[in-house]
């Protein structure tokens, strides 16, 4: 095992009788120009690596000997290595340097700092503690012999980077919200881009946490997940701290309830009216919105909603949208969802008819809301009483209260009276009401 630049012989001999020609080949191809029974190179570089043979001839009919042995010639480097591997360190750290050759024993190494030569003649060059002045190019080289010396080339360079400043590690949360739900997942990554070997600790409101990788993480958030979070990082081989990151706060709220609300006055209505519930949440742009009827989703083309489905209105009510709504919301950009609301009952009454009674037995006419007594009519000035039916439930309304007419006259110009009532019956009170 050689090193660039150091000079080799290799010899070739025949014990018996004289006269004695010499071939020589690396790695099987004949070597052009070599007879003599010795080959020297001067100067070996890595081209030279190989196995070396020879064998001899004489004669007119040249008679050749078999191939010698082989002879294998490797050409080594010298070859620098850094521990711990750190492309940048910090002053108080410790670095060493290690300088290696693979032959035999015996050298003296020689250490340079961006070609300056530095103190030290052992394979290892420690530097303890490092300094701000520790910073740049290391190589090293190695010599031996006594009569004449050999010194290789140098090894390849290691730049060694010292930052003076502490580094702050970078903390990120996902997602990136200020404020999260219960059940809900979030994680925190820590970062030191500066250089490697870093682990990384926890720290919740100032107590350490039971992690030391780069990203802590919460799978269901609850209530108690809630405090400040920081993080820092430690050299393992050198036990270098950086500072603590900047703090983190993590508000873990309950997911909220939707309200619902009725924009419209009633919620009990008749045919052909129209109905609005809104379903509200504390901030209701981050939202979307699901609305139900006794339990199921509401897909019913008769009913249109506003933005995110805030709203929905019933423009024209039947008795098919008779039921108890509801609502439910989910968050737009994470899949967060809430429970559903507390009801609102709608109640549409079915198609109205009336009856108006005389003395308790129905008058046999059209059925309407009011009835026109004339003298004609009702000579008697009776008592009347109206009730309400309809198709929906419930079917009859209580019979009202009765009204008497009274003062009826036949039209005549001399005399005043009372020529015409009007009864008019209203269901939703159940009363007879007389205008004049």
């Amino acid at each position: 095992e050689m090193f660039r630049g150091e000079s080799i012989t290799f010899q070739c001999s025949v014990d018996v009788s004289v006269g004695w020609e010499y071939l020589w080949y690396r790695n099987g191809q004949e070597i052009p120009a070599a007879n003599d029974n010795k080959y020297t190179i001067t100067s070996v570089t890595h081209s030279d690596n190989g196995k070396y043979r020879c064998k001899s001839k004489r004669g007119k009919d040249k008679f050749f000997t078999e191939e010698s042995e082989p002879t294998l010639l490797r050409i080594s480097d010298v070859i620098l290595t850094q521990d711990p591997e750190y492309k940048v360190m910090f002053p108080g750290e410790s670095v060493s340097f290690s300088c290696h050759i693979n032959v035999s024993s015996g050298w003296e190494y020689l250490w340079f700092k961006d070609g300056s030569p530095l103190v030290g003649s052992e394979s290892k060059y420690p530097i303890n503690p490092v300094g701000a002045t520790s910073g740049g190019s290391y190589t090293c080289r190695v010599k031996r012999g006594s009569n004449r010396n050999f010194t290789t080339d140098s090894s390849q360079a290691l730049h060694l980077e010292v930052d003076e400043k502490k580094p702050k590690p970078l903390m990120t949360q996902q997602p990136d919200a200020d404020k999260l739900y219960t059940g809900e997942p979030v994680s925190f990554e820590c970062k030191v881009t500066i250089s490697s070997g870093w682990t990384y600790h926890w720290y919740k409101d100032g107590a350490s946490l039971l992690s030391d990788s780069s990203s802590f993480r919460i799978d269901n958030a609850t209530l108690l997940n809630n405090g400040n979070y920081e993080c820092k990082a430690i050299r393992s081989r050198t036990m270098f701290n950086t500072e603590r990151s900047d703090g983190r706060t993590l508000l873990i709220s309950e997911i909220p309830v939707p309200s619902l609300k009725k924009v419209t006055q009633w919620l009990d209505v008749f045919p052909t009216e129209g109905v609005k519930f809104s379903c509200e949440m504390p901030t209701s742009s981050d939202w979307t919105y699901t609305w139900y009827k006794d339990t199921k989703v509401q897909t019913n083309a008769s009913m249109t909603y506003g933005q995110d489905k805030s709203t929905l209105t019933i423009h024209s009510a039947s008795p098919s949208h008779r039921g108890n709504y509801s609502c439910s919301a989910k968050l737009k950009i994470r899949s967060v969802k809430t429970s559903r609301s507390s009801e609102l009952r709608l109640d549409v009454y079915g198609e109205i008819f009336f009856f108006i009674f005389d003395s308790d037995k129905p008058i046999n006419t059209s059925r309407s809301v009011k009835y026109k007594v004339t003298p004609s009519n009702d000579p008697d000035q009776s008592s009347y009483k109206c009730q309400g039916i309809r198709t929906g439930r419930p079917t009859y309304s209580k019979i009202s209260t009765s009204h008497k007419t009274k003062n009826l006259r036949k039209y005549d110009m001399w005399k005043p009276g009372v020529f015409a009532q009007q009864i008019f019956c209203v269901t939703s009170i159940s009363v007879c009401i007389l205008h004049m």
